[in-house]
């Protein structure tokens, strides 16, 4: 597993959440949720990423969200941490 998880621990920062990998590394995990006809999708880093790598965290997790949830009134994308 450290071949991928490199110096971060699954953990239980991972119970009932599904993981996100940056250049084939464990970077964080996300959870999605609905509450009416709002979905969203909360990301949580577990390491630093750059601009880069947000952007491309934040373009797949909106492709999720839509994928999991297409009948969505309103998606929204937030980050546990920044």
């Amino acid at each position: 597993r450290t071949r991928i998880t490199g110096d971060l621990a699954w953990g239980g920062s991972y119970v009932r959440k599904g993981a996100f990998f940056v250049d084939g590394f464990l970077a964080g995990a996300w959870r999605s949720g609905v509450a009416g006809r709002v979905a969203s999708v909360t990301l949580d880093a577990s390491r630093r990423l750059d601009e880069t790598e947000r952007a491309a965290v934040e373009a797949e997790a909106t492709s999720l969200l839509a994928f999991l949830v297409p009948d969505a009134a309103r998606r929204e994308l937030g980050w546990a941490r920044a």
